[in-house]
């Protein structure tokens, strides 16, 4: 059998290799290694997507073990996740009322700025620090105000005219009377 001839290449999957008559048949096996190489790209593709997807898949507020948190004076009861991110990214400084936003956060290390950061901002803290930085050397913006403990965020939203912070949901739920919690919208 000749190599150039299409008819000679056969196919090497486990029923073709069986020829009609149930004698075993010689495949190509330069065909089988490409085939396996196809294979292994398709399913590089395939984990590619699935990844790149995942974002979408997991919604921030059923993955968030955080609670965005307003002063009661906002008068938000959700906000679109486009929204929260010019918010805590400082690049909307107003609510929709006219009264200015103040915003508190954790300081960088706290495990509950970071889980704010990557499920309901879809950013990494550090990414968020390195916006700061820009608006306040730029000389045009400022950073959030930091607070060191969730009573001191609780404290500083309920005070605060036109604050948004975030919480534990579980420290949210005993003292929920004092701020409203915010629904994320897609």
């Amino acid at each position: 059998m000749s190599n150039t001839d299409p008819e000679s290449k056969m196919d090497c999957t486990p029923d073709a290799i069986r020829s009609r008559d149930g004698r075993s048949q010689p495949c190509d096996l330069s065909l089988l290694g490409s085939r396996r190489r196809q294979r292994a790209a398709a399913a590089s593709y395939l984990l590619f997507a699935i990844i790149l997807a995942i974002p979408i898949l997991v919604t921030p507020s059923a993955a968030a073990a955080v609670q965005v948190i307003v002063n009661s004076d906002v008068q938000q009861q959700d906000l679109p996740q486009t929204a929260l991110g010019a918010l805590f990214g400082m690049r909307k400084t107003r609510w929709p009322n006219g009264k200015p936003v103040k915003v508190f956060v954790f300081g960088d290390s706290s495990a509950a700025h970071g889980d704010f950061c990557k499920t309901v901002l879809n950013v990494y803290p550090h990414q968020l620090r390195r916006l700061w930085n820009r608006l306040v050397f730029s000389g045009t913006g400022q950073a959030p105000i930091e607070v060191d403990s969730a009573e001191a965020m609780l404290r500083a939203v309920a005070e605060t005219p036109g604050a948004i912070g975030y919480l534990d949901k579980q420290l949210l739920q005993s003292k929920a009377e004092q701020v409203i919690a915010v629904d994320i919208a897609p």
